[in-house]
C-alpha cells in the first residue's frame, strides 16, 4: 500500500478493513486506537482507527499472516480492557479474551466476501 490510504490490496485491505470498519455497510471495526497502539504503531492520535491509523499498522506486513496476527493484538489490546454490549439485545459481554475474538470473529464475518454460502472467515483461516 502506497501513500496513507488504505485501498484494494486484496487480503491486505480486507485485514485494514477490520480495523477500521466498512461504513457504508455499518460495519464498526474496532472502535479505538489505544494508548498501546500508538506507542506501537507510531499512531498520531488517539481515537477512531480509520484509514491512516489502519496503513501504519497493516502497510509493514509481508504476507496475509502478519498483517492478521497484527489486526488479532490490536483486537485483544482494545477488547480485553473494554466491555461490549450487543446492539440489538443489549447482551453485555465483559472484557476480555473471549470478547477480543467474538468481535473479530464477527468483523471478519461482516467483512468477508463469501464465494461459497457455508463458508464463513476465522481469524486462523489460511488462503
Amino acid at each position: 500500500m502506497k501513500g496513507s490510504q488504505c485501498k484494494g490490496h486484496g487480503l491486505k485491505f480486507f485485514c485494514a478493513q477490520l480495523l477500521m470498519g466498512d461504513s457504508a455497510d455499518w460495519i464498526k471495526g474496532l472502535p479505538k486506537v489505544t494508548p498501546w497502539m500508538k506507542k506501537e504503531y507510531g499512531i498520531a492520535r488517539l481515537g477512531g482507527c480509520g484509514p491512516k491509523s489502519a496503513f501504519l499498522i497493516i502497510d509493514p506486513c509481508k504476507t496475509y499472516d502478519e498483517a492478521i496476527q497484527e489486526v488479532k493484538r490490536c483486537y485483544i489490546d482494545f477488547w480485553t480492557k473494554n466491555e461490549y454490549k450487543h446492539w440489538r439485545t443489549g447482551k453485555p459481554f465483559k472484557a476480555g479474551m473471549n470478547t477480543a475474538m467474538k468481535q473479530l470473529n464477527e468483523q471478519g464475518n461482516l467483512l468477508w466476501m463469501r464465494q461459497e454460502t457455508d463458508r464463513g472467515w476465522t481469524p486462523s483461516m489460511k488462503l
